[in-house]
């Protein structure tokens, strides 16, 4: 198998038995490179050669001239912003690791590599990849005709548990002690909290819809539309940024979290206020933002709303995760109720 990976360079060899063997030296140290060509260990031995990762030559059919194919494919321009932005770096996270391989090369052993180098840390991200590898492979097999399946097809992945807990209504009261209105943290997190939108989507709420009546978001991952109304706390804290805002001489522009030349903030300042607010509450590391859409999600549950309205607003996955948890809940009420019947009647009768 050959590949193709800048400052490595091959060296063939004539052996006494009439073969020819083949090895491959890394220009720049003139070390070997002893790993079989091909394989996941041979691209590893070049990163840690060049000290970081290595750069691969997209020749064609290798997985590298894939990803750039499928990256310019109506299949990709049709996906949602977001997804693009997630599938993109996935694509480059995988890229160094099998970019020079041919794409007829790559077997389920070299994607079962992948992901277990990237589960260790990070199981759910691992999983991510794997599916956008999946998909790029697919438009291999099925748009260009270079491999005749994907090696992905019914590939199996981890399971993950049962998602994150969702903040206790004592929980969502020591955030809103601890982070009084007038901050864009708290901003934040009334908009997350209370329309169940994501982090990227609340980012783009714009100051007009808070100060009407109606709030619409497009998500930016699966362009649905969610429409929603500011609950008293959201349109307090939409009251006191705007005013603090006005006092300091920065009106707010277009988005209410604030932005710089008509566009919306960064999600990376949003995050860095909104994760010293959750420290400066005594928040566990598991209870964050993204917490506060299955947050939503379980209060509309437990108000009674079914599964279907629920969907509308967060989507089918916080729907389901949802449904478990109070289904758990329920289940530990009726626990605890036959539990405190035995202490009862050991108390009477001991």
């Amino acid at each position: 198998m050959r590949i193709r990976v800048k400052g490595v360079y091959e060296k063939r060899k004539s052996l006494a038995d009439g073969r020819t063997a083949v090895y491959h030296y890394h220009r720049k140290s003139g070390a070997r490179v002893k790993a079989a060509p091909g394989t996941v260990a041979f691209l590893q031995e070049v990163e840690r050669l060049n000290g970081g990762r290595p750069s691969v030559v997209a020749v064609p059919n290798s997985v590298k001239d894939l990803f750039r194919r499928y990256r310019a494919s109506g299949h990709f321009r049709n996906l949602a912003a977001r997804t693009r932005s997630e599938y993109i770096r996935a694509l480059d996270e995988i890229e160094p690791m099998i970019g020079g391989f041919q794409v007829k090369d790559v077997r389920r052993r070299h994607v079962t590599m992948i992901r277990d180098k990237l589960s260790a840390d990070r199981p759910a991200w691992a999983n991510a990849v794997v599916r956008v590898l999946s998909a790029a492979l697919t438009f291999a097999w099925k748009d260009l005709e270079w491999i005749e399946t994907s090696p992905c097809q019914k590939m199996a992945l981890p399971k993950g548990g049962d998602g994150q807990v969702p903040l206790s209504e004592a929980e969502i009261e020591r955030f809103r002690e601890a982070e009084p209105y007038g901050t864009r943290a708290r901003l934040g997190f009334e908009i997350m909290l209370g329309s169940a939108c994501r982090i990227d989507d609340g980012t783009h709420v714009e100051t007009d819809a808070l100060r009407g009546d109606v709030i619409s978001i497009i998500s930016g991952k699966t362009g649905a539309m969610t429409v929603s109304l500011a609950t008293d706390h959201l349109r307090a804290a939409f009251d006191a940024w705007d005013a603090v805002n006005l006092a300091k001489g920065t009106p707010l522009g277009r988005y209410a979290l604030g932005g710089r030349n008509g566009k919306p903030l960064n999600r990376r300042t949003l995050t860095a206020d909104m994760e010293a607010a959750y420290v400066n509450a005594g928040f566990p590391p598991e209870k964050r933002t993204h917490a506060l859409r299955y947050t939503a999600a379980t209060r509309l549950l437990e108000a009674g709303f079914g599964i279907e309205d629920i969907q509308e607003v967060t989507g089918h996955a916080m729907a389901a995760m949802a449904w478990k948890y109070c289904r758990k809940k329920r289940a530990a009420s009726r626990t605890v109720a036959v539990f405190n019947r035995f202490d009862r009647a050991q108390v009477l009768h001991p």
